[in-house]
């Protein structure tokens, strides 16, 4: 099983304050060609694509190309993947969840929420301001009612800032409200890969917390996940 992370921008304008990619501000949209040449360049190699992450440098659903990668990646004469092997990370940009769930509805999504409070959010993540995290996850909502897909909430675990048993708690209760109390949300704990460019205060996530934060969610019920880690090396992978 291959999977492939690829990036949809070189650089991002979001500024979340623990990601190295935020320090490099956008240069660029990737085109559609820079986008796709990312897996073709594996696939001449002799990998088999089983499965894309739109996971790497960027914010995608801020590229309109990624619109275009998406049709490419599903054209029965170019890749022929199945949506459903697709899966776009976004901080939240509203009209482009809505694009997804109107003319790509069996693409995986995931939102990277990182915190359950809004006004932490905001200093974590800026765009929380313009997109708070209630109209997303209404948006969310929505999207799970049209098309009965799952949506994955990607969670980074930063010590002494968001992991708390009180973090936890509040994410039970944020999901508990939702759609269908929540069932088709499925939250990704992430430990936090500190990078040379980032806040001292983010540091390399404490195990025994984010085992505590997982029990939290998974006694409520919540679907939860630890991920592995990968990207150490390269100032990557982090949330």
């Amino acid at each position: 099983w291959e999977s492939f992370c690829i990036s949809s921008q070189c650089g991002c304008n979001f500024g979340c304050k623990f990601c190295a990619t935020g320090d490099i501000g956008l240069k660029k949209n990737l085109t559609v060609d820079e986008i796709t040449d990312q897996v073709l360049y594996f696939h001449l190699l002799g990998h088999q694509i089983d499965s894309i992450s739109f996971m790497g440098m960027g914010e995608a659903l801020a590229n309109r190309q990624v619109f275009d990668a998406l049709d490419s990646f599903t054209d029965p004469n170019l890749f022929a993947l199945s949506p459903r092997r697709l899966s776009i990370s976004t901080i939240g940009i509203i009209p482009s969840i809505k694009k997804i769930t109107q003319e790509y509805p069996q693409v995986n999504l995931t939102f990277s929420l990182h915190s359950p409070y809004s006004e932490e959010r905001s200093k974590l993540m800026p765009i929380n301001d313009r997109y708070p995290i209630d109209e997303v996850m209404n948006i969310l909502d929505e999207h799970i009612r049209l098309t009965s897909r799952k949506v994955y909430i990607a969670y980074i675990m930063l010590p002494g800032v968001n992991d708390s048993l009180e973090h936890a708690n509040e994410v039970v209760s944020l999901l508990k409200s939702r759609y269908k109390s929540g069932k088709l949300y499925h939250v990704n704990l992430i430990r936090y890969n500190p990078t040379i460019s980032a806040p001292e205060m983010y540091g390399k996530a404490n195990e025994g917390q984010v085992e505590a934060f997982y029990k939290v969610l998974k006694s409520a019920g919540i679907h939860v996940t630890i991920r592995r880690q990968f990207g150490i090396d390269i100032d990557a992978a982090c949330g």
